[in-house]
């Protein structure tokens, strides 16, 4: 049997980026590891959706004319969690914000912080640290998992129409262009 080489382009957010694991650990690198004729390339952009993924596909993908292209849909934050159009810029729907949260408050009980916010002290060690206060986390998985809830809410189900919305315009330009999805 003769392979040919296999053009595989893939799609997503920081789930396909892998910022947590060394670029030898992400799921994308082994892949193209353990089949010799696949080259893949990865164009994974963190904090991206579903919208998103369709641009960078009419931009960037299909002048690579790909055999196979990959979106890996990352179901919560995807659904939840939309880059905001100019006019509705709401920090809360993003989970930096969460993140950020207890320096953002006026009143949030910080020790280090003074009448102009935290002291870039602070902020480095939360960034370094990574982590979140457990009510912070709590909250940003209450969120993102909304869009388990049976009968779902009609907010959570504005959403998901937007993100199902915008996959079915990403298959549309995959048909047009002859790309298997």
């Amino acid at each position: 049997l003769e392979f040919r080489r296999v053009l595989f382009r893939s799609l997503g957010d920081s789930f396909a980026v892998g910022p947590t694991v060394s670029f030898d650990q992400n799921y994308l690198t082994l892949l193209g590891r353990s089949l010799p004729n696949l080259e893949v390339c990865n164009f994974g952009v963190s904090a991206a959706g579903p919208r998103e993924y369709r641009l960078i596909l009419q931009q960037h993908v299909t002048a690579c004319a790909p055999d196979l292209v990959l979106v890996s849909l990352f179901v919560t934050n995807d659904v939840t969690e939309t880059l905001p159009r100019p006019r509705k810029l709401d920090p809360r729907q993003f989970a930096l914000y969460w993140f950020f949260r207890s320096f953002l408050a006026a009143d949030a009980p910080c020790s280090s912080s003074g009448p102009a916010g935290p002291s870039e002290e602070v902020l480095s060690a939360r960034i370094r640290d990574g982590t979140l206060p457990p009510s912070e986390f709590q909250h940003l998985e209450r969120q993102r998992l909304r869009v388990c809830l049976d009968p779902t809410p009609p907010a959570v189900e504005t959403k998901w129409r937007e993100a199902l919305r915008e996959l079915r315009r990403l298959i549309q330009v995959c048909q047009s262009q002859d790309l298997r999805l």
